[in-house]
């Protein structure tokens, strides 16, 4: 007995019990049981002590009972007797199966075996054999197990129907999805084509910005240098005609393609979670990148309609800024173009590559390698890029506003000196001719004053989608919370270095009203549409909500936060740059021998810090661990010199102030 069993069959060779006992066996290793049932000395002779070993590896104990079965258990040396009694003595599963001509003796059971009539059992009939087996099976505690021979029977008879059967089914479903599959291809493809000769315009809209530009830097270079009116009148009236040609250009290759999907189209992309509603925007991308270069040819022509005195001094400059926006706006269209691909069959790739060599002024490209969110991330820089442009462009609009406070107390002085002049001066023919000079400055005014209010409200637009976007809510995970919150306070530097260059052109103003024997003090200082302190007060509320979410989970805000709320208060007002990163703890909140909850460390080792990867690398730096430290206790500040000892043990938790530049 080199193996173990889970079934032991006890039998009487008489009466019955050996056959019964057999073709239980068999029957039950062929359902995948391992039953054992000694017959190889036909249970003769001496009892073999090894059986009990083997009834102890076995969970279920089978004893079959037939005609005087139980007679011979008087005698100690007895086989079923000695097996039955160490079934009972272990606790196994023990299963009598009665035959037909069982018969109860009257004569007492030995009292190790005393119990056996008590368990329940089974009357074994062989005209229901079939149903006895599953009765049996069902009162087994054993599990069967994978055997070779039940395997191939099963194969024959069960498994080989159920194949082939499954076979034909998913041949039927393969050639249906298949079917599928190729017209989702198809639809993709069409899709796809269409967007490419989208992108295709966009390109011819890229290099008209371009030319464009080029064209109105050559103007202006020429006009600025002369002083033939007649030449000057020329150079505009040439440039006006360029832009009408470039506008008749672009409106007739404008896209007029309308990327159709019927209902079935929707339900077979949204099968396969390609998104449809990023393919019905297309269009509306493509028409918003036509009317944004359209604006820019019209911002030119407006400039050539005006006299030139009303021109910004950073004339040249506010047209490059639009430009770059123009085009960075038509650029990022790559990235969601490029999140959509990435969602269709991959055979659709090769529809826009045959278009993609024409698409030579896009600077980005497509990159099937990256994952979505990488892309939203590449996305997310490019408009990050064009709020920076947006706030350069907001100091030109400030520098504008300044000419149109000066040009309304021109004409103010102008009306005064009309009401002292004599009645018979007025009606003299030079001042008529003035009076019509004042007038058409006048309507010049008028109309660059709308154009002002029109992109000072296009700033105000753009300033509440960052507010927007820079919101969350509760159950937002909390560093997200703290990304949002330091991308609005770089926003709100960008605009400190806004207001700080209005100033100095204030000044330069200044300086040069007092050359032309002016009153500097009438000078209008030039100020940015959206203040710097008007954003950091966002910033500070949007700390108060931080601290108020996360005060259960990071019992350390109360702390650090309000710290945080004076640092930037004080970068919004000019007081301290925008550097450093902010200590929130330490590990199991251990105290730090220099640090505090609420430090913004900007030296270490002699090297300024503006972000947590900087303070890490400065670690190996053979030199003493010695950090400059801004510290704010009870609103007011104190910049320190700590020196950290080699021994500290303490591991510190930090977070960044600003983003990365």
């Amino acid at each position: 007995m080199n193996q173990n069993f889970d079934i032991f069959i006890s039998y009487r060779r008489q009466g019955g019990g050996f056959e019964t006992a057999n073709l239980i066996h068999d029957r039950l290793t062929q359902a995948g049981y391992k039953v054992f049932m000694d017959i190889e000395n036909l249970r003769s002779g001496k009892f073999n002590e090894q059986i009990y070993n083997q009834i102890d590896y076995c969970k279920d104990f089978i004893v079959v009972l037939g005609e005087n079965s139980l007679e011979r258990c008087i005698n100690d040396d007895d086989w079923v007797r000695l097996e039955v009694a160490h079934a009972i003595k272990t606790n196994k599963n023990i299963i009598p199966i009665f035959l037909r001509n069982f018969n109860r003796s009257t004569i007492p059971l030995p009292a190790d075996i005393s119990e056996l009539l008590n368990y329940e059992g089974i009357e074994a009939s062989q005209e229901l054999f079939g149903a006895f087996l599953v009765k049996l099976r069902s009162m087994l505690v054993s599990k069967r197990h994978f055997t070779l021979p039940r395997f191939r029977k099963q194969l024959l008879f069960t498994t080989v129907p159920i194949l082939l059967l499954t076979a034909a089914l998913l041949f039927i479903h393969f050639y249906k999805k298949h079917g599928e599959y190729i017209q989702l291809e198809q639809v993709c493809k069409e899709v796809v084509s269409e967007m490419a000769v989208g992108f295709g315009k966009g390109n011819i809209l890229l290099s008209t910005i371009d030319e464009a530009n080029i064209e109105w830097r050559k103007f202006h270079a020429e006009y600025v240098k002369s002083n033939d009116r007649l030449y000057k009148n020329r150079l505009k009236s040439e440039l006006i005609t360029f832009i009408d040609f470039k506008l008749k250009q672009i409106s007739d290759t404008a896209n007029n393609t309308l990327i159709k999907l019927t209902p079935a189209h929707e339900e077979l992309l949204a099968k396969y979670s390609i998104s449809t509603e990023d393919i019905k925007g297309a269009k509306m991308m493509f028409d918003t990148d036509l009317e944004q270069t359209k604006e820019y040819l019209m911002k030119m022509k407006y400039w050539l309609s005006v006299p030139d005195m009303s021109w910004p001094l950073q004339l040249d400059e506010s047209m490059d800024i639009l430009a770059s926006m123009d085009r960075e706006m038509i650029n990022c269209g790559i990235f969601s173009f490029n999140e959509l691909i990435l969602e269709m069959p991959v055979n659709v790739r090769d529809v826009y590559a045959k278009f993609a060599p024409n698409l030579t002024k896009y600077t980005y490209e497509m990159d099937y390698s990256k994952t979505r969110t990488e892309l939203e991330a590449m996305q997310a820089k490019s408009m990050k890029k064009c709020e920076e442009l947006l706030s350069k462009y907001s100091v030109i609009i400030g520098d504008e506003n300044k000419i149109v406070s000066w040009m309304s107390n021109q004409l103010d002085s102008l009306k005064h000196r009309k009401k002292i002049i004599p009645v018979t001066v007025i009606k003299s023919p030079k001042i008529d001719s003035l009076k019509k000079v004042v007038e058409g400055k006048k309507q010049a005014l008028f109309q660059k004053k709308n154009e002002l209010d029109n992109k000072k409200q296009e700033l105000r637009e753009s300033y509440k989608r960052i507010l927007a976007k820079c919101s969350f809510g509760k159950n937002e995970e909390q560093g997200m919370m703290w990304g949002k919150i330091i991308h609005l306070a770089q926003f709100g530097y960008s605009q400190v270095l806004a207001e700080n260059k209005c100033k100095v052109e204030t000044e330069r103003l200044k300086k040069e009203a007092s050359k032309a024997g002016q009153d500097p003090n009438t000078v209008e200082p030039i100020t940015a549409t959206i203040s710097a302190r008007e954003v950091f007060t966002e910033v500070q509320k949007r700390l108060d909500i931080y601290q108020g979410y996360n005060k259960e989970t990071d019992p350390n805000v109360k702390v650090y936060i309000p710290a945080v709320k004076r640092y930037y208060q004080l970068v919004g007002e000019h007081k301290l740059e925008p550097t450093g990163i902010l200590m929130i703890g330490t590990d199991n909140n251990i105290p730090h021998p220099v640090l505090k909850i609420g430090d913004v460390i900007i030296e270490r080792k002699g090297r300024a810090i503006d972000r947590i990867e900087t303070y890490a690398k400065l670690k190996e730096m053979p030199s003493p661990n010695v950090l400059k430290i801004i510290r704010i206790a009870g609103g007011k500040l104190s910049v320190l010199t700590k020196t950290i000892s080699p021994d500290c043990k303490v591991l510190v938790g930090m977070m960044n102030l600003w983003e990365e530049n």
